[in-house]
């Protein structure tokens, strides 16, 4: 995927979260603030945070987004989880 940088296991993640959401890269890399684009984004800012234990710098680099926009993305999405929101564990 051109444009990626940085380890295997997080563009394999950002690669899942995108089919998920039936997205490619440029879409969600880009200044779009539609909250289809937004919740991709919000998802793959915690999943790598949380789950790959990644700072806010190496994530906003890999995703061309500033660091205090990752977390104000993790943010919302803790919001999320702990009013029920579920995110489904990949394969």
């Amino acid at each position: 995927m051109k444009g990626f940088s940085g380890r295997r296991s997080a563009r394999i993640m950002i690669a899942k979260i995108l089919v998920k959401h039936q997205f490619r890269f440029i879409d969600i890399a880009g200044q779009a603030k539609s909250r289809r684009w937004s919740d991709c984004r919000f998802e793959i800012y915690y999943r790598l945070r949380r789950e790959l234990g990644m700072s806010l710098m190496q994530i906003g680099k890999m995703l061309n987004k500033d660091h205090t926009s990752v977390l104000h993305g993790y943010r919302i999405m803790e919001k999320r989880i702990a009013a029920g929101y579920v995110l489904e564990p990949f394969e």
